[in-house]
């Protein structure tokens, strides 16, 4: 943290809400490519959902969100809860990051007018759309929010483009 950030009492809650999630989309990057190189069906199916339902997807990202923070604050009065709130964070987490991974592909693929549909997996899209992701939590106050959205809409749409897959 620099010297300025350390001074202000009020820049801490900004590190924590704006610069910490910056900070950790720029180091995913690299696995963001990964997962884009190797789920580009999934991630097209994901991409589907949350353009078809944006709604639907973000009340399940949401109420997948509220469980595993019912769980967590349950944790320390009942430790039985501990693994079950771990696994649901883990779970909401890696529905977000592959929601997030669809997101900054079709977000890159509408910067650099180009067709998601049709296009196949290509690295560039992503990679734009992530650093595009990457730095809305800094703008202000409504960065951090918009970005929660997007992530918990992004592990709704997974957990939604899961329940809709032909068997």
């Amino acid at each position: 943290m620099t010297p300025v950030l350390a001074e202000a009492r009020g820049g801490d809650a900004w590190a924590l809400f704006s610069l910490a999630p910056a900070v950790a989309m720029l180091c995913a990057l690299p696995l963001a490519l990964v997962a884009a190189a190797r789920t580009g069906g999934a991630a097209g199916r994901v991409r589907e959902a949350i353009g078809g339902s944006p709604l639907a997807s973000a009340l399940v990202g949401a109420g997948l969100g509220v469980v595993a923070l019912v769980l967590a604050v349950g944790a320390p009065a009942n430790p039985g809860l501990g693994i079950p709130a771990l696994l649901a964070a883990a779970g909401v987490a890696s529905a977000a990051f592959v929601g997030l991974v669809a997101e900054a592909r079709r977000l890159g693929c509408e910067l650099m007018s180009r067709d998601a549909a049709t296009e196949g997996v290509e690295a560039g899209s992503t990679a734009v759309g992530w650093l595009v992701l990457s730095g809305l939590p800094l703008l202000p106050f409504a960065g951090p929010l918009a970005w929660l959205y997007l992530a918990l809409r992004g592990a709704g749409g997974s957990v939604v483009a899961l329940l809709r897959r032909p068997a």
